[in-house]
């Protein structure tokens, strides 16, 4: 009597086996598709000869089929069907919708490579925690991304500075120059003063001084490098033609020689210079300085 019921094909995931042709041998060899076949097992198979299910008359080597007696041209094998690990154990491929699949069954261990596109991400899911180091270029800069507060620079961004080379903010032209006026009781002369303000490291510093309600004024050089400075002033010994050098980088006369206060670089400074001030007899007035610090 030949097979009656369900079409093999649709039962849940049972694969069908290819037919096999007898020819009065035991064993053949079993395929699907006509590519070489194992099975789990002998007991994983069902074998239909002649309308008639075969059990527990053959067995089963890798991918042959050796039953106990020898079917021969006259018997017609009716189909061989191959039962998984449980019916429904292995869905068949395309089978299973989102509707039968628990919350959270994939998470990204199941994502294959590059599987996920830009239409599939949840708005602002991918942040800046997400990004790798160096991994954005000029062409995926948004313009004027990039502005003043994003700098690490030095110095004051303005309408009157520029960004240097060294990544500070200077004023516009070859040198970096501040001048920076400053008044001071000669008659206190005594200790250190700084002189602040610069707002660079100084490498020179030209300083003109002169002293109040009077005709008396002195000039000064320094330079960091060798700590070297002079001065020229006037009214030397209280004479109106008479200018002399000075080894100081200030030196101010207030009456005769050597009535005087005088000051020397004690340091060059992140901003500006410290002065050491000394005084001879007992100096009045008071003294305004301009300082042109030069980098």
């Amino acid at each position: 009597m030949s097979y009656i019921g369900r079409g093999l094909d649709a039962i849940s995931n049972v694969e069908k086996l290819d037919n096999i042709t007898f020819d009065g041998s035991a064993t053949y060899a079993l395929t699907k598709s006509s590519a070489a076949f194992t099975p789990v097992g002998a007991n994983n198979l069902l074998v239909s000869i002649d309308g008639v299910v075969q059990m527990g008359n053959f067995s089963v080597s890798t991918t042959n089929i050796s039953f106990d007696w020898s079917p021969t041209s006259s018997n017609t094998n009716n189909f061989i069907l191959h039962y998984g690990t449980g019916v429904l154990n292995v869905p068949a491929d395309g089978s299973i919708v989102a509707a039968k699949m628990a919350a959270n069954s994939v998470d990204s261990d199941s994502y294959v490579d590059g599987s996920i596109d830009a239409v599939h991400l949840s708005a602002n899911s991918v942040d800046s925690d997400a990004y790798v180091d160096g991994s954005i270029d000029n062409a995926h800069l948004a313009d004027d991304a990039v502005g003043v507060a994003e700098l690490s620079a030095t110095g004051t961004a303005s309408s009157s500075t520029f960004l240097r080379g060294d990544n500070a903010w200077v004023a516009a032209g070859g040198l970096t120059s501040q001048i920076v006026q400053v008044q001071y009781d000669i008659a206190t002369a005594d200790g250190t003063l700084a002189i602040t303000g610069a707002g660079f490291a100084p490498e020179t510093v030209i300083v003109f001084s002169t002293v109040s309600s009077t005709p008396k004024w002195g000039f000064g050089m320094g330079t960091k490098t060798d700590d070297d400075y002079r001065c020229t002033v006037n009214n030397y010994n209280n004479s109106a033609d008479n200018a002399a050098p000075e080894s100081q980088i200030v030196s101010v006369y207030t009456g005769n020689e050597p009535t005087m206060a005088q000051a020397v670089i004690d340091s060059w400074d992140a901003d500006g210079i410290t002065l050491s001030w000394t005084k001879t007899r007992s100096p009045t007035g008071t003294v305004n300085m301009y300082f042109m610090f030069n980098k």
